[in-house]
């Protein structure tokens, strides 16, 4: 039965949006006499605005004039208070300014903050650092009343209102079930997971299961003739039916249905691919062609055939800054986390990137740096000028581009990345009350400058955590998921299945596909197996599979996780592998301190070299959903390495405990040329060998001809 009581319409729903959650992810410095700062978020179409607020807290400089400096709040390019800043009320202030519902807009909406800052009455270096003011990103919020307007249910708007672009928030959208999920509604669910994973992707998602009750607000059912939801009508064949929730005025559920399991994964697949013709409350999904991934053909992944501009992975507007300074430029992009360069050191950028030249710059020490996921790259000079303007010039603005070829260093590329470009325009030496400074100066960096993979393989050395965490490598290989097999317990509770949902949310997002070919098993099965990337999901009781765990680097006893211990042959090699492993001794300590786990295993699969397995276990299958959402914090999915990694107090701690292989494909000239660089003593000795096969030789031939003189002589 439906167990849930009817939600009353309410009278308007209230939102506490702190900047930090509007993706200001610092505290917003202010500086210069005309600093500003835009703060983009959205407003459902749906939505109206009947009471709004902004809680502003900050501090600044104690040498700003009172009479003349002020932090102006502007929403949408209105005008919605000016704050003075009067160092007599003090530096630091917590203000709350009433917004005008009207300045509202369905869509994108913009909040700007723009400082006005004045240190003296007279003549004044804009960029004195006397001017200065400080806004908390974690105390500052955006307080808004919304009112739903009723929406009539109609595919055609999919994915709203199940997911919408312009929430500010992270995306939490329940997923409904007749009873205890079957193999077939889970890889049904795996399609819609991936699919709104994909679509919300840095902003979060989390898809709580629900077994037999409709709850409030949006939700997706998933169901068939034999496992019905009281009160949901099903039409005939594979289909999506969108309908009012009876629970909940406001809500709507997305019905998946079919005839049986197999038109079920159908319906899902077909609604995420897009690929039917959607409109009405309910639409048939029979006879639609579900696509065909390939190996490394993820939308989201660059291309490794040709150089791809970057004008293809960003819009363009991304790659232009104006003002004094003009803010750093950044373009986010996706590549398959097992790229091999060697011996090239990296991917290769081809910048080419434009900047202004006047008197008032001063181009010697002006600058462009570029930074990658947050480790620093290079300085790039704003020297350019055509020889003509030394002759002709005459010291008139001009615009210049360069261009430049930098190296992305393959230790620094993961799964997801960002390239930022960072202008400092550095401002001459004047003299006090002389002429005035542009504040729209304009950079950019071209769109037809390019990331060039094509001189890569695909080849990595496993087992490799930070891989799957970063771009859930290897299982993301094929985008649809169709050299996967997911491995449950018998009987899963909602925590395994949600984490099992986020988990497929998460391939997504990384590919940009749906993951509509996902295969789901109970039990261990070889056949099954063979020629798959298996991911492992649930208690730590599933690794008593002597015939799966055989050689994980843990084992299952006494009703715990224990670190499989390496053989003294196994160590002795170890002394001549290129790769470090944990001590021992710090993973037993690790372990024993502990009787609970949870935590990521990988290792190579028992039933195919090629092959690897990768295992979400935790004593409380309870802990599962906060581990995968764990990999969403920057922090913590960079603690992800080696083949074990466990939850600690402070994150993740990681291990490298079991043995290595290679998976991929690599000409076998260059497997040997690599393997003999990783082997500096081999070489060493090779080298010796070689030498000595050459002068032996030599050595009896001069010896021989040596004797037959002698023998001439005598």
């Amino acid at each position: 039965p439906v167990a849930a009581a009817p939600v009353p319409a309410s009278t308007g729903r209230p939102q506490r949006l702190p900047l930090k959650d509007l993706q200001v992810r610092n505290p917003i410095r202010l500086a210069g006499t005309r600093g500003e700062y835009g703060i983009p978020f959205g407003l459902r179409s749906n939505q109206v605005v009947t009471a709004a607020s902004l809680t502003l807290a900050f501090n600044f400089s104690p040498s700003l004039l009172g009479d003349l400096s002020q932090i102006v709040v502007l929403l949408n390019g209105e005008v919605v208070n000016a704050l003075p800043l009067r160092p007599s009320d003090g530096t630091t202030q917590t203000v709350s300014v009433p917004i005008n519902p009207a300045l509202f807009l369905p869509g994108d909406n913009s909040l700007n903050l723009r400082f006005i800052g004045h240190y003296t009455r007279d003549c004044e270096d804009p960029f004195h650092s006397s001017l200065w003011a400080n806004v908390s990103n974690t105390r500052s919020v955006l307080n808004i009343t919304t009112q739903s307007l009723p929406l009539k249910p109609d595919l055609a708007r999919l994915p709203a209102p199940f997911f919408d672009r312009n929430d500010n928030v992270a995306l939490k959208l329940p997923f409904v079930f007749a009873g205890k999920p079957t193999n077939g509604e889970l890889e049904a669910a795996a399609s819609t997971a991936s699919w709104f994973g994909g679509m919300a992707s840095y902003r979060g998602y989390s898809f709580k299961p629900s077994f037999g009750q409709i709850p409030a607000g949006n939700a997706v059912l998933f169901v068939t003739p034999g496992r019905r939801i009281p009160g949901i009508d099903l039409p005939a064949g594979p289909a999506a039916t969108v309908i009012a929730n009876p629970v909940d005025s406001e809500g709507q559920l997305l019905v998946v249905s079919g005839s049986d399991e197999k038109q079920l994964k159908q319906a899902a697949a077909a609604l995420a691919i897009g690929r039917g013709m959607l409109g009405g409350a309910s639409a048939s999904l029979d006879g639609v062609r579900l696509p065909s991934f390939p190996r490394y053909s993820a939308p989201r992944w660059l291309r490794t055939d040709r150089p791809v501009r970057l004008g293809e992975i960003v819009p363009r507007y991304a790659l232009q800054g104006i003002g004094l300074p003009p803010g750093p430029l950044s373009a986010g992009f996706h590549v398959a986390p097992d790229l091999f360069f060697w011996p090239r050191q990296g991917a290769k950028l081809d910048l080419r990137y434009r900047y202004p030249s006047a008197p008032w710059l001063d181009k010697s020490r002006s600058r462009l740096d570029l930074s990658m996921n947050g480790q620093y790259l290079t300085t790039l000079p704003l020297t350019g000028e055509h020889w003509w303007d030394k002759w002709f010039g005459g010291g008139r603005p001009a615009a210049y581009t360069s261009r430049a070829d930098v190296v992305l260093p393959r230790y620094d590329l993961f799964g997801q990345n960002s390239l930022v470009f960072d202008y400092n325009l550095l401002v001459q030496s004047k003299q006090r009350c002389e002429g005035m400074l542009p504040d729209n100066v304009r950079v950019s960096i071209l769109p037809e400058s390019s990331i060039d993979l094509s001189h890569a393989y695909h080849a990595l050395h496993m087992p490799d955590l930070a891989s799957f965490a970063g771009g859930g490598y290897p299982f993301t290989v094929r985008p649809d998921m169709a050299e996967t097999v997911v491995l449950l317990p018998g009987d899963p509770t909602p925590a395994v299945v949600e984490a099992f949902l986020n988990v497929m949310g998460r391939f997504g997002d990384a590919t940009g596909a749906p993951a509509i070919r996902a295969s789901v098993t109970r039990s261990v099965d070889a056949a099954r197996m063979a020629g798959k990337d298996i991911l492992v999901i649930g208690p730590i009781q599933i690794a008593q599979s002597e015939s799966l765990f055989s050689g994980a680097p843990v084992f299952y006893q006494d009703g715990r996780l224990r670190v499989t211990e390496r053989t003294p042959v196994e160590r002795a090699f170890d002394l001549f592998s290129p790769y470090e492993r944990s001590d021992s001794a710090t993973v037993d300590g690790f372990f024993s301190g502990s009787d609970s786990f949870s935590g990521i295993v990988g290792f190579q699969s028992p039933f195919d070299a090629e092959r690897s397995v990768v295992a979400l276990l935790a004593s409380d299958p309870e802990a599962l959903p906060t581990l995968v959402n764990g990999l969403n914090d920057t922090r913590i999915n960079a603690q992800v390495q080696g083949d074990l990694s466990v939850v600690d107090g402070e994150g993740m701690a990681s291990f490298a405990v079991g043995d290595g292989y290679w998976v991929g494909s690599l000409p076998v000239w260059m497997k040997i040329a690599y393997w003999m660089s990783q082997r500096p003593f081999l070489i060493a000795l090779g080298g010796l060998l070689v030498a000595f096969l050459i002068s032996a030789p030599v050595y009896l031939l001069f010896k021989r001809q040596e004797t037959q003189r002698l023998e001439a002589v005598k």
